[in-house]
């Protein structure tokens, strides 16, 4: 009796054996946090806040991508401890600055009246695409604030008290009107969805004009991480970014929803909500609820 209870926890413990990889920096050996990592080209996570990730021995080959960074596929089996990921040069465009003579303060994207607001999951991205009117195309967007719902009641003070949500905003240039390709990706920014209601970033530097062709801005939700710096995944924790109506006299748009490893599929929210409702209870286009200012 005591050799098969012996041989099942055997057993057992290799069927769960796990190994740990950390994630640095080529060129500087610094560790990278919250790398996108998918395995055998299907499920996947983030490197942990140290840049360590867990790997199942079930695992065949992982693929890692970030922003400024090679994209690597590579082998379990080739892994010693450490994965090294080389620096990416970004060419830029030559690009002329010159005094700016006009500044115009856009607030009606952080409307006065909310409609609602959506869930966000970890490993999500949640995006806005928006088109400017005329009278605000072609100005530079000097600072993004995105506002959120608060999470409520004693369970979610008791589970938030010392865990942060982890989230990255990302803006994309469109092809055919939906997100193509990343032209400024933030670092990983943390959150307390029980006690913090916005994000605000700075993006003055890096020169991106409100231009015709249209804008997509993105929540990346990479996960929750504990006291420890460990990342892990909740049912009931979620982020509930503001949501608002689709057009106003500056701007029409779209909200689009993307799982970061299910083959980067983008899914239309709206048109999932209305699905099974009748024509005179569907909802109209929805936006994420964001201020900008821009400048010119």
């Amino acid at each position: 009796m005591k050799n098969i209870i012996y041989f099942f926890l055997l057993n057992t413990i290799f069927c769960f054996s796990q190994n740990k990889f950390l994630i640095v920096d080529s060129m500087t050996k610094e560790p990278l946090p919250f790398i996108l990592v998918k395995f055998n080209n299907n499920d996947g996570g983030y490197s942990n806040e140290k840049g360590s990730i867990l790997i199942n021995d079930e695992i065949v080959t992982l693929e890692l991508r970030e922003v400024g960074y090679e994209t690597k596929k590579v082998l379990v089996s080739t892994i010693k401890d450490t994965i090294n990921l080389d620096p990416h040069p970004q060419v830029l465009e030559e690009i002329t600055i010159s005094n700016f003579k006009e500044k115009k303060k856009i607030n009606s994207l952080k409307s006065p009246t909310i409609f609602g607001n959506c869930i966000l999951v970890p490993e999500s991205e949640i995006i806005s695409i928006l088109f400017p009117a005329s009278e605000v195309s072609g100005f530079y967007i000097d600072d993004i604030t995105f506002y959120f719902i608060k999470l409520k009641g004693s369970k979610y003070r008791n589970v938030l008290k010392d865990e942060l949500a982890v989230v990255r905003i990302n803006i994309y240039d469109l092809k055919d009107e939906i997100p193509n390709k990343l032209i400024f990706s933030s670092k990983p920014l943390k959150i307390n969805a029980y006690e913090k209601d916005n994000i605000s970033i700075s993006i003055k530097d890096e020169y991106i004009t409100f231009e015709n062709t249209g804008i997509a801005f993105a929540i990346e939700y990479i996960g929750n991480i504990n006291v420890h710096g460990e990342l892990y995944k909740s049912k009931d924790i979620y982020l509930r970014p503001e949501l608002i109506e689709d057009k106003s006299k500056f701007f029409k748009g779209n909200l689009l929803q993307r799982f970061q490893l299910k083959q980067n599929k983008l899914i239309d929210l709206i048109d999932i909500w209305n699905e099974g409702f009748s024509d005179n209870r569907k909802i109209s286009g929805r936006l994420l609820n964001i201020s900008l200012n821009l400048s010119k």
